[in-house]
């Protein structure tokens, strides 16, 4: 039934980002140290946004909640240098505030 694949689909999403998570960058969301970033496991264990991860990363609606931005701090020994683990996430509300600084 339709209703059964498309909790089969969330399923797939929901591990896929689960797996994600090791691989992503997440600023603290705190205005005074925006710019450091979240160690993975106190971003897991934050339920607010560990639970819109695993349901919606990189969908219209997680892009409609936060933002992504590129930083330069390349590590040319790293073996996975990519978009996304170049990538720091932010709070849209957090970074419109930023943005009058």
């Amino acid at each position: 039934s339709m209703g059964k694949a498309t909790g089969q689909l969330a399923q797939i999403v929901y591990d896929i980002n689960s797996h994600l998570v090791n691989h992503i960058y997440f600023s603290t969301q705190n205005r005074n140290n925006y710019h450091k970033m979240m160690k993975t496991d106190q971003f897991v264990n934050t339920k607010r946004y560990m639970n819109a991860f695993q349901q919606s990363f990189l969908s219209v609606d997680w892009f409609s909640e936060y933002l992504g931005l590129g930083f330069s701090e390349i590590n040319p020994k790293e073996k996975d240098i990519n978009s996304l683990t170049q990538t720091v996430f932010y709070l849209i509300d957090l970074m419109r505030h930023q943005g009058y600084r």
